[in-house]
């Protein structure tokens, strides 16, 4: 009798112009125990799109793990959502695992460990962990979420973490996987964004009181240093478009759903929503400056909303692991 297949998996690279970890990534889908997996890579717009390259890579270095691939191409720039919620709509798994071009699976079990969790949780979505590695020289940092952001997904309830959520978005896309039907039930990205494709689908899907299942256990190798979150200081067009991505969920996915949020975290998400205004006007180049505004504007706001920045910023830099 031939043994049936495990649910089919669509695994998801989307790129941009760069190009020189996208094997590495490549390698860490292929040395994956699973059995059936369908590869999808899909390119936003790049100048140079090395097509015939990663043809021939996949073709010399996949296994029969890999059931079926999709490349797509598209000659002009949509921006991250666009080109992951088109992607996710190209999918033909029953389980959606997206993986970023610069970042790696972490062992050879990642997939088959997730599946089996989908199936014995029956979960819709789970999120997991990553081992940030510096973009550099690829040592180990931090493992996020943090442990006390673990119990709070396992533990609390969806209004607790929303705000918790809106405070600091301390979840991401990067390792959180679903069912193809669950996301085509909430309606895919919201296209209204055009990098934060994640985070305003998180706050969706906890509006809804959907859980989000936490699965405690490292899934990538996710590179620090030169992702959307560590470059949006650059002054040019990408900055401005991000912060208004930035200002977008504040306006439409936080504050009109702050009722039940104690007044201090409303404080802070006024400031947040404040300072993202004053960065993206260029407002000052010196962030003490744009703090001093923002203490003279709410006090207890500021020093919430610094809480959560210095927390983060220390825990990847210092928390080795």
């Amino acid at each position: 009798m031939i043994a049936k297949r495990p649910p089919l998996v669509s695994v998801i690279t989307t790129t941009y112009n760069k190009f020189q970890y996208l094997f590495e990534t490549l390698d860490s889908i292929f040395k994956q125990d699973y059995s059936n997996i369908e590869l999808i890579i899909g390119d936003d717009g790049s100048k140079y799109f090395p097509k015939e390259e990663i043809v021939s890579y996949i073709a010399d270095h996949k296994r029969n793990n890999i059931v079926n691939t999709i490349i797509l191409h598209e000659e002009q720039n949509h921006g991250t959502v666009w080109n992951c919620d088109n992607c996710r709509r190209h999918a033909n798994g029953t389980y959606l695992m997206g993986i970023a071009s610069d970042d790696r699976f972490i062992d050879e079990r990642v997939i088959s460990e997730v599946v089996e969790f989908f199936q014995n949780t029956g979960a819709s979505i789970v999120t997991c962990r990553r081992q940030f590695v510096d973009n550099l020289t690829d040592k180990k940092m931090a493992l996020l979420p943090f442990k006390r952001q673990v119990r709070w997904m396992k533990f609390y309830s969806n209004l607790v973490i929303f705000q918790k959520l809106s405070s600091f978005c301390f979840l991401t896309g990067a390792n959180t996987y679903y069912t193809k039907e669950f996301f085509i039930e909430m309606g895919g990205f919201d296209l209204s964004y055009k990098y934060m494709e994640d985070y305003p689908f998180f706050l969706k899907i906890l509006r809804t009181n959907t859980q989000i299942h936490m699965l405690d256990r490292v899934t990538i190798l996710y590179r620090y240093g030169s992702g959307i979150s560590t470059i949006s200081h650059k002054k040019n067009k990408f900055r401005k478009e991000l912060y208004d991505d930035r200002i977008r969920y504040m306006e439409k996915d936080i504050i009109p759903y702050m009722q039940d949020f104690p007044w201090w975290r409303k404080e802070q998400m006024r400031v947040r929503l404040r300072r993202f205004i004053m960065e993206r006007e260029g407002n000052s180049n010196n962030s003490f400056i744009v703090y001093i505004k923002l203490f003279l504007f709410s006090p207890i706001g500021t020093l919430v909303q610094l809480w959560y920045q210095i927390s983060y910023k220390f825990g990847v830099s210092f928390f080795k692991k």
